[in-house]
């Protein structure tokens, strides 16, 4: 709660401010190293101005804190960002962000933005424009603190071609909100939200899957999963659905008769360690579509339709 109420009065403070900027709260800890990451990607000094607590530092990726405690660290940039790639990748210590006031307008790749920010609990992306956006992959992967993520101001585009490792590894998320995110032009969502543990629902009812071709992996560890919506689901492009499901062993049923598989899909391992599945509908399957390890660990009763 103080992080919320201490992000609430920066913002507030933040509002008389030129809007391209972004705030970070980060979270030194009592025994830790006081020397961590703050910023990565392939900026320089020409292209952001760091401020620690109103104070403007030297540039510099690695910060020395004074102490143990809460800090507020403000990255003004001086110019618009095409990319955002890498940019808190491995900021261990950060544990709230908030880009509402960043001018977002030129980025067109969001590439582990916030990869192993391990202590990330607060993303706020109101106003983020994603418009521009063709790549979101490993976006939040290993960011193992989250528990939620909303994502329904965020809009994107047809534009956009990869979410793969999106939320890989994000063990403690529990719920992901989609609004206005756009999948059509998607290719790959291979291990989109694997390993996410704590996941009890999904709903992806509003994607389009149309031009996707790799699934591999897409649900798979999500171990606590039982209400997954994804009727809308086109796989008339997908050929890779290798361990899909594999060991998501809270699913009872399983619908996925609107399914289209072609003769090249590998499906190998895609119900794999299902140990609850009782109920299982799949469409007709070829003999050489590629099935091995299907169903090991898994005894549903199939239903061909």
């Amino acid at each position: 709660m103080k992080i919320y109420i201490l992000l609430a009065f920066v913002l507030f403070q933040s509002c008389f401010l030129a809007d391209n900027y972004i705030i970070g709260i980060f979270k030194i800890n009592q025994g830790a190293n006081r020397v961590e990451r703050i910023i990565n990607g392939n900026l320089n000094a020409n292209q952001v101005d760091i401020y620690l607590s109103d104070n403007k530092i030297p540039f510099t990726q690695y910060l020395e804190f004074p102490k143990t405690g809460e800090f507020i660290i403000r990255y003004n940039f001086k110019q618009k960002l095409s990319t955002l790639n890498r940019l808190f990748y491995q900021c261990i210590a950060l544990v709230a962000v908030d880009l509402s006031h960043f001018d977002s307008s030129n980025v067109f790749s969001m590439y582990n933005t916030f990869r192993e920010a391990r202590q990330l609990t607060v993303v706020d992306l109101t106003n983020f424009s994603a418009n521009r956006v063709n790549n979101m992959g490993g976006l939040f992967q290993d960011c193992s603190s989250l528990v939620t993520v909303d994502l329904k101001t965020l809009r994107t585009s047809s534009t956009l071609r990869d979410t793969r490792n999106m939320f890989e590894g994000c063990t403690s998320l529990i719920s992901i909100e989609f609004r206005n995110f756009n999948t059509q032009g998607v290719n790959t969502m291979n291990n989109m939200f694997y390993n996410c543990r704590s996941l009890r629902s999904l709903d992806l009812s509003s994607f389009n899957t149309q031009n996707v071709i790799d699934m591999r992996d897409m649900f798979s560890g999500c171990s606590a999963l039982s209400d997954l919506k994804i009727r809308s689901f086109n796989t008339n492009k997908v050929t890779r659905m290798a361990n899909m499901f594999r060991n998501c062993n809270s699913f009872t049923t399983l619908d996925l008769s609107h399914f289209k598989i072609s003769e090249k899909t590998d499906m190998k391992y895609m119900f794999s360690g299902c140990s609850a599945l009782r109920t299982l509908y799949l469409p007709r399957i070829s003999p050489k579509v590629s099935t091995w390890g299907m169903f090991v660990g898994c005894n549903a009763q199939v239903t061909y339709r």
